[in-house]
């Protein structure tokens, strides 16, 4: 079914750990396989309040298969930890919705880890109010790029 759904330009697998009650400390090496197989990202739902949704299995597989690339939604859950756990992985993105205040998107980028990607969890978070975030930052304007469209259209293979 996935290669169907490839064919009609579809760009990713999302998993909601907690909706769809998956323990990412389970066995699912054929799911991640065949998404990196295909070049294909993979979001998680994460939050950093819930064990079955936290970023630390996340970073896990992403160090196992080094050719997937695994995006952690939420801001790692506003696990600031997990930020230092990526760092040093190049297939792990985190993405900015629910961007943490305490946090600062420039402080990571400082930081070095810049592989992060605009989002807003829409319906729950308004797009606008995602924007203001990334714009109003102190960021310079190439930082900025990369955040809303560069490290996306790299990650998608739309470069």
């Amino acid at each position: 079914h996935l290669d169907t759904l490839l064919r009609e330009n579809f760009k990713g697998v999302k998993l909601h750990p907690r909706s769809q009650q998956i323990d990412l400390y389970e066995d699912h090496d054929w799911v991640y396989e065949m998404i990196s197989e295909r070049g294909i990202p993979l979001l998680f739902h994460c939050n950093g309040m819930e064990e079955i949704s936290s970023p630390r299995p996340m970073v896990e597989l992403a160090k196992r298969y080094s050719n997937l690339n695994i995006v952690i939604a939420h801001f790692c859950g506003l696990d600031n930890k997990a930020f230092e756990y990526a760092k040093p992985l190049d297939n792990v993105y985190v993405d900015t919705s629910l961007y943490s205040r305490t946090l600062k998107i420039k402080d990571l980028v400082k930081s070095g880890f810049d592989r992060l990607i605009y989002a807003s969890d829409a319906p729950f978070d308004s797009p606008r109010a995602s924007l203001v975030k990334v714009y109003e930052s102190d960021l310079n304007p190439e930082d900025k790029e990369k955040i809303l469209y560069g490290n996306a259209a790299k990650l998608l293979g739309l470069d």
